[in-house]
């Protein structure tokens, strides 16, 4: 269940049957099995970081992720439970400054930012139709291929926990291209 040794960033996401991750700005399931396997997927390593935008920070429990260094996409906010960045590419030159494994965890605009740096994604697929408003895109798993798949139980949904790895080699982040946002 763990991911390859340290290659590059991994994008990890829990999605609908149609790919969705959230409606109306929330993730619309609660599945603590899930939960449980993000917290032990993103503290396999002594050194994870873990990459998200403002909105999914401020969903967090008291907005930490104990056992990670938390850096979050935002030009409004200052902590001390997390590193803030302006851009997602500063976050993720800050996360390989300081972080031997990388999680890119949402949202959608973080995702998309980051995903051409994916090396793995590890997805949990929920067997259900939440109807979500913000989804993955289809075409990013035509650049990866399964590595491991696991079936899970959670409360009243079964989902499978698929590890996917890129088949060529992602794109290499530079400090020429932190101005994207």
């Amino acid at each position: 269940m763990t991911p390859e040794p340290n290659t590059g960033p991994l994008l990890i996401a829990a999605v609908d049957r149609h790919l969705g991750i959230a409606r109306q700005g929330r993730i619309p399931w609660r599945c603590d099995e899930d939960r449980a396997l993000f917290r032990t997927l993103t503290t396999t390593h002594p050194s994870s970081g873990v990459i998200v935008g403002r909105k999914t920070w401020e969903s967090l429990p008291k907005r930490r992720l104990p056992g990670r260094t938390l850096f979050v996409v935002s030009r409004h906010h200052n902590d001390k439970g997390a590193v803030f960045a302006s851009s997602p590419l500063q976050a993720l030159e800050l996360a390989n400054q300081q972080c031997q494994r990388i999680f890119i965890a949402g949202g959608l605009a973080i995702y998309r930012a980051l995903y051409p740096y994916v090396t793995e994604m590890l997805i949990s697929h929920l067997d259900l139709d939440a109807h979500c408003d913000l989804r993955l895109e289809q075409a990013w798993f035509d650049d990866f291929e399964v590595r491991e798949s696991r079936r899970h139980h959670c409360a009243d949904v079964d989902f499978v926990y698929r590890r996917y790895a890129r088949k060529r080699p992602p794109l290499a982040p530079s400090p020429a291209t932190s101005h994207i946002r």
